[in-house]
């Protein structure tokens, strides 16, 4: 008799720590369901609408509901298997438990009913519900079943699943957590946030672990304090010594540290003081608790790397994917299958890479002594491709100390090249890049290379600017074996200029759906969710072959529309699930405006061409000035870039623009290092809470353009600035433009990405004011595009109930003054 899994029906309850809002139900009910299908989710949840708390309920819910079916389809299995007696005599059983175990559930609820409270009283709710769960585990130990030995059964211990009570788990051979939710978000203080909501939770027992890459994880002073490459090569190298490897690396304390890691949630933090508690390797500790986690969190580019995510030892097969902030999905798939190097780089990984096969070339066997020929070869065939011929590496080096031009390179000018050309021009068609690149990784040469350049410079054979590349040759050796992907996707841009650190190759790809599609087809299902990642279309496109998707959505709701070439294709259809919640807040809560011109009749254009003109800016500095006069608490103005946000900044400071503005409020500017953020951030806040707030310049897609809470008075006012439109001169845009248009065999493709790249960026940026449900704040979109309909169809669903037609400077002000004046 063939058993067929029961379909998980849609739980009423999803242990929410607070009462929930009607859109945080309904988004979890939504993920719940979609994991259930399989398939693709995309699930859109603005900023402030506690999307990562229904994140953690929903997929929690699904997993301990999914244990629970495991569980009984197996039982079924080993029923159906036995004589009718046994059978009925264990159906019996397990039947009688599970009524125990719900009688017992009733009357905590009874007992401990969750009333409707304020939003002061929510976090007393929280309380009563652990409360209440905790005198369920109580009442089960008092209760639990017994059974003799004789009978062959056991007391059941006390946990949180509910079904464990006089279960012979050891009988089904049933692992608890078979499938794992595999949660990825694009930051490491993003996965932090995550952590701490993860504890916020009512769910017990939450096995969960947190990956990271060895920079993050090694607390080793002699590695840690290098690059990544080098960490990755000397952490690898000690690892394999037996006598004097690495003191942190103690596999018999490895599962000590996993069990430790496993018992509640841990950030990266308390993950590493953790390690340097047990005096135990993090990184490899961590890995170790995979198998017993159910949830697994880990960065981007860890999952979506096909290598890294093997060389992690996660296995996505039948696990469910959780992508946060998928905004960036698209682009951190191009960025973790991309690979740039320098002429520099390429020139000091043939130089050391000559000195060392000409030192230990009679000690080498015959087999390694052909690869590093090779090897040889292929640096050299690079180098020609910047003119420079008639010198060596070694010679290139000595000459130029100080990194000045080549006359030999020429004028500046950049080359796009098919991988199957480029690899024709080089002269390394017929080579087998997958053994050169087996050679490498095993005989560990980047390492070797490393090692022999220090002994050198210690022997005063290399200079010190010589000594200086660690991580040349695995940069080099990157980009080599990059050139054994699939033709039709990869490029290379070489890219020549008048100086060699900023002469490059690069490879990339144009599509980054050969490599999404794997994932999709592997896991049990994929849920992408962000505060906005329309348009859905595009971002399809690009993410899975359109022959792969059969369409789940209309309007939230789940509708069917399978796509009948699909197995001609040679694909497998894939449901798609679509959902898209409204904002907390009530449409009068905020203020959406565009500013076509100025009050002086001139337009307001900030494209490239015309954004530097000086009275647009003399203009643009008006209007700040009247807004920080009219708007108390803090206002975020936003600008294409780093370099135009100086360029206004200068003239503000210049025309004395700045001194007006700081009559009222203080200036503060996003910095370029990521170090000197939090401080800016903390003087910032310290100064919006004075009389008069304080202004922030910031960049689109900078820093503060993303995971950043700019709630309350931190962010009543947000300034758009132009729209923050990629180079459409970069030869990689225009090339995945151009693949796009023949993907689709549309000729418009190519120009609708250009147009969603920069609306993406827009959305980010414009949800990081509004956090809760009282919040309140204005969005001005100054520049005459955003009056565009194909513009204003990009924006966030729920911000247009809030939008306001473009109109006059007169209006706007006023608008914004009687908008402030009602709250």
């Amino acid at each position: 008799m063939k058993i067929v899994e029961e379909t998980l029906s849609i739980p009423l309850d999803f242990r929410f720590p607070y009462i929930p809002y009607p859109i945080q139900n309904e988004l979890m009910k939504k993920i719940f369901e979609a994991i259930e299908n399989g398939g693709l989710g995309l699930f859109e949840s603005p900023t402030g609408t506690g999307k990562t708390m229904s994140i953690i309920c929903s997929t929690l819910t699904w997993l301990r509901a999914n244990v629970e079916r495991q569980f009984k389809f197996q039982n079924e299995e080993k029923l159906a298997e036995e004589p009718s007696w046994i059978a009925q005599f264990r159906q019996q059983q397990l039947e009688e438990s599970l009524k125990r175990k719900k009688e017992l559930q009733e009357k905590i609820k009874k007992r401990f009913k969750v009333k409707k409270f304020s939003k002061k009283e929510r976090r007393k709710v929280s309380t009563r519900k652990i409360e209440a769960t905790r005198n369920l585990e109580e009442l089960e130990e008092l209760l639990s079943d017994y059974y003799s030995d004789d009978e062959g059964g056991h007391q059941s211990t006390t946990g949180s699943s509910s079904f464990e009570d006089g279960i012979d788990f050891e009988y089904f051979n049933f692992k608890t957590f078979d499938t794992k939710i595999i949660y990825c978000s694009r930051t490491h203080s993003q996965l932090s946030q995550f952590v701490a909501e993860l504890k916020k939770t009512s769910f017990e027992n939450i096995n969960f672990v947190l990956l990271a890459s060895r920079k993050q994880y090694c607390i080793n002073e002699k590695i840690n304090k290098h690059n990544v490459a080098l960490i990755n090569e000397l952490c690898l190298d000690l690892k394999e010594k037996t006598n004097k490897g690495c003191a942190f690396c103690k596999k018999k304390s490895f599962k000590t540290f996993a069990d430790r890691v496993l018992r509640d949630p841990k950030d990266l933090m308390e993950v590493k003081k953790l390690g340097v508690t047990l005096d135990t390797c993090p990184y490899y500790s961590t890995r170790e608790a995979i198998k017993n986690a159910e949830i697994i969190a880990m960065p981007y580019n860890m999952l979506l790397h096909n290598p890294t995510r093997s060389a992690s030892g996660v296995d996505i097969k039948g696990n469910v994917v959780v992508i946060d902030e998928a905004h960036n999905i698209i682009e951190a798939l191009s960025s973790v299958y991309s690979v740039s190097i320098t002429l520099l780089q390429l020139l000091k990984a043939e130089d050391e890479l000559s000195s060392y096969f000409k030192k230990y070339r009679i000690q080498l066997n015959p087999k390694n002594v052909i690869y590093i020929k090779q090897l040889l070869f292929i640096l050299k065939r690079l180098r020609l491709e910047f003119n420079i011929n008639n010198k060596t590496a070694s010679e290139l080096l000595e000459s130029s100390p100080e990194l000045e031009s080549f006359e030999d390179i020429g004028s500046s000018e950049s080359v796009i090249y098919a991988l199957n050309e480029f690899a024709i021009r080089c002269e390394i068609e017929n080579m087998n890049l997958y053994k050169l690149e087996g050679y490498c990784a095993k005989s560990r040469l980047a390492n070797k290379l490393n090692g022999f350049a220090k002994r050198q410079f210690k022997e005063g054979k290399f200079s010190l600017e010589k000594s200086s590349r660690s991580s040349a040759f695995q940069a080099v050796q990157s980009f080599i074996f990059s050139l054994t992907s699939p033709d039709m996707n990869a490029r290379v841009i070489l890219e020549k200029k008048k100086r060699i650190e900023l002469s490059t190759f690069k490879f990339f790809v144009v599509s980054s759906s050969e490599y999404f599609s794997e994932v999709i087809k592997d896991a049990r299902c994929v849920i992408l969710c962000g505060g906005t990642l329309r348009p859905h279309d595009d971002l399809l496109n690009q993410l899975v072959n359109t022959l792969e998707c059969s369409y789940y959505y209309k309007n939230g709701e789940t509708v069917k529309n399978e796509i009948k070439n699909s197995e001609e294709a040679g694909h497998m259809a894939v449901p798609v699930a679509m959902f898209s919640c409204n904002h907390v807040i009530p449409p009068e809560n905020l203020l959406v405006m565009t500013l076509s011109q100025t009050s002086n009749g001139r337009l307001l254009n900030f494209s490239y061409e015309t954004r530097n003109d000086e009275f647009l800016v003399s203009e643009l500095g008006r209007i700040i000035v009247k807004l920080c006069e009219t708007v108390s608490g803090g206002i975020i103005c936003f600008f294409p870039s780093y370099e135009y946000m100086k360029f206004v900044y200068d003239f503000f400071l210049k025309n004395e623009i700045t001194k007006v503005i700081m009559k009222n409020k203080r200036i503060f500017m996003e910095p370029k290092e990521s170090g000197s953020v939090e401080k800016i951030l903390v003087q910032y806040a310290h100064a919006v809470h004075r009389k008069g707030g304080a202004l922030i310049l910031c960049v689109v897609g900078g820093k503060l353009s993303e995971g950043i809470n700019f709630k309350d008075e931190l962010g009543r006012l947000i300034l758009m600035i132009g729209l923050p439109y990629p180079n459409k001169n970069s030869l990689e845009l225009k090339e995945k433009m151009n693949y796009l248009c023949a993907k689709l065999n549309n000729s418009n493709a190519g120009t609708a990405y250009y147009q969603n790249l920069c609306m993406r960026a827009v959305n980010q940026s414009i949800g990081r004011a509004i956090r809760h449900e009282k919040d309140y704040a204005a969005i001005l979109l100054l520049d005459y595009r955003f009056s565009s309909a194909s513009i204003q169809e990009k924006l966030p669903t729920w911000m247009m109930k809030s939008f306001s037609e473009d109109c006059s400077e007169e209006i706007l002000f006023d608008s914004v003054k009687k908008f402030f004046m009602e709250k």
